[in-house]
């Protein structure tokens, strides 16, 4: 090669130094989690998404304590994490930044606090997808469990969690919803609009997000292999089924059991989501022939809660995404937790049904259900994630 290579050169490192002064984001969204925190020096390491844009060094970002939202500007980023400055006001809250607390782009204008990232959507906001209408829920902190004179065994002890912010369906999933998406009818035989699915296994449920998400435009979150195996607690159709959660898609799934309680108490800290002491309201407890049905009621016949969800207590028993764990609950602070890594084939069932005593249909009370089979007559509650 002849000639002056210097402009090419000078070209080079502008492109070397624009990729390394570079992070990855999803516009107004959220950028990633926090990986390390480092107090001393003011500092917040962050994992990004996959999903992205670029924006340049010193691009700012934030996270939520509660109400409080914290300001932090990129000072080192690079391919896959990018180090941050919190601003000086906002240093005195860095003891309260844990590992795993989502993180978003800042839109904001300064010492405003953010813009639409944070404050376009409320709490009840409403959508509809697929024909689903889906409650947004603010992302939060909460007290998950019962005290131990309230609850059960299980429910111990009463720890904090904090959950990044989540669609989930105003109603549970109705026969004609779950035959719109299937392709054919539940065990009951029937497509009501009005009335919930019931007799849903975990792996149905699985599949019925997955399905949804097709029909949506979207990638479906569950990863399912089915492989031949004898008859067992886990046992389809003659399959072993293994199921996993890619956490980066956006499509529906179903709620982590921590999202569930989240979503049922609405802010509350009582008994139920209305209060102490039971109110049927608000929740389902005696049907008479009256009322032209046996087991549980239409979707919505019952008070919703603060957040315009309906029927989280006592019409079905509602799936979650958990294995079941009588132990599980610690008094550690948790973030966005998904449950146990594995369990003895049993998944979480949260909202109980009118056949229980009114100290198992708290907002707190946790069940469970064998993986593949229907026997609980078990609904379907699904959730999409609001990044």
């Amino acid at each position: 090669m002849t000639g002056n290579t210097k402009p090419l050169q000078r070209a080079a490192m502008v492109a070397v130094i624009v990729l390394i002064s570079s992070v990855l984001y999803s516009d107004g969204g959220r950028i990633g989690k926090v990986y390390t925190v480092s107090p001393a020096r003011g500092e917040v390491v962050v994992s990004l998404s996959k999903d992205t844009k670029a924006v340049r060094m010193g691009s700012k970002m934030y996270l939520k304590l509660g109400e409080r939202v914290v300001v932090m500007k990129a000072v080192f980023p690079m391919q896959t994490v990018v180090k941050c400055s919190l601003e000086k006001k906002y240093r005195p809250e860095i003891g309260r930044i844990k590992k795993g607390m989502p993180v978003f782009a800042y839109d904001g204008e300064p010492g405003k606090g953010p813009g639409k990232a944070e404050a376009a959507l409320k709490a009840g906001t409403e959508k509809t997808v697929v024909g689903i209408t889906m409650v947004y829920i603010p992302g939060g902190s909460f007290f998950m469990g019962a005290e131990t004179d309230e609850g059960n065994e299980d429910e111990y002890p009463r720890h904090k969690v904090t959950l990044s912010p989540f669609w989930i369906s105003k109603y549970e999933v109705t026969e004609k919803q779950f035959a719109a998406i299937m392709g054919y009818r539940t065990v009951t035989g029937e497509e009501s609009p009005v009335m919930p699915v019931e007799h849903a296994d975990w792996h149905e449920s699985v599949t019925f997000c997955n399905r949804a998400s097709e029909r949506a435009g979207l990638r479906p979150v569950y990863i399912i292999e089915r492989l031949r195996a004898p008859r067992n607690d886990n046992y389809d159709e003659g399959y072993q089924w293994h199921v996993r959660w890619n956490q980066s898609l956006k499509g529906f799934r179903l709620p982590t059991e921590a999202e569930w309680e989240y979503a049922c108490r609405a802010g509350t800290t009582t008994r139920y989501y209305w209060g102490n002491e039971f109110d049927e309201r608000y929740a389902i407890k005696t049907i008479g022939d009256s009322n032209n049905y046996d087991y549980c009621a239409p979707v919505g016949s019952r008070l919703p809660n603060a957040w315009g969800l309906y029927d989280m207590i006592s019409n079905v028993p509602e799936i979650c995404w958990d294995w079941y764990s009588k132990d599980y609950y610690t008094e550690n602070e948790q973030v966005n937790p998904r449950g146990p890594a594995t369990g003895d084939n049993q998944k979480v069932v949260r909202g109980g049904n009118r056949f229980l005593s009114e100290d198992r249909l708290t907002s707190s009370s946790r069940m469970s259900m064998t993986a593949g089979y229907s026997e609980m007559s078990a609904g379907i509650r699904v959730v999409l994630p609001a990044e």
